[in-house]
């Protein structure tokens, strides 16, 4: 193997580089698709109205802007009740609503498809949502994303979470499509 790839992927595979590299091609990932979805006169998504996902049923359910907790972080609570199993960093007896990225290629007026939930270890949502910012650190080791047919939730900065939103954007991408997130009212 040429030695500067070995060197690359050595790199890669070091979890400061690595999760470094993977946690920002996430958040240009997400800030492209924010900034160019959604079919609102300002092209940004209509976010009064957003996406979340009962762990316990498997359902999705709409909830409005001002219902949730004041800044939507996940969990929230569920029309299930509290999370009845384990599921990745949540425990039982958690709020099972985790919030649902859906997204379309090229316009939210076709096809959509579900992305990925996303939520934080309960304490740390609690913490967000109560004005008490736990430190960056922390909130980015209690962030998880997971497709809805995984089983296992990975670490939102990690590498196996680059490839989760990499394989989204791909999606469109093969169809020659620009990925665009979606929300209820799109």
């Amino acid at each position: 193997m040429n030695s500067r790839l070995k060197t690359i992927r050595d790199n890669l595979q070091n979890p400061r580089i690595g999760g470094s590299i993977a946690g920002v091609v996430i958040v240009l990932a997400l800030a492209f698709s924010y900034l160019e979805g959604g079919e609102a006169e300002t092209n940004a998504p209509d976010m009064s109205v957003i996406w979340y996902y009962d762990l316990n049923t498997g359902d999705r359910y709409e909830v409005d802007w001002g219902e949730a907790n004041s800044n939507h972080v996940p969990p929230q609570p569920a029309p299930s009740g509290p999370l009845k199993e384990n599921s990745g960093p949540l425990k039982a007896g958690d709020p099972a609503g985790v919030r649902l990225f859906v997204f379309a290629c090229d316009s939210c007026r076709g096809e959509k498809f579900d992305g990925y939930l996303e939520t934080y270890t309960a304490d740390v949502g609690r913490q967000i949502t109560s004005g008490n910012m736990p430190a960056a650190e922390i909130v980015k080791s209690a962030e998880a994303i997971k497709q809805i047919d995984d089983s296992d939730w990975v670490r939102s900065s990690g590498e196996s979470a680059g490839v989760i939103t990499s394989a989204i954007a791909q999606r469109c991408k093969s169809k020659g499509m620009r990925l665009v997130q979606c929300e209820v009212n799109d």
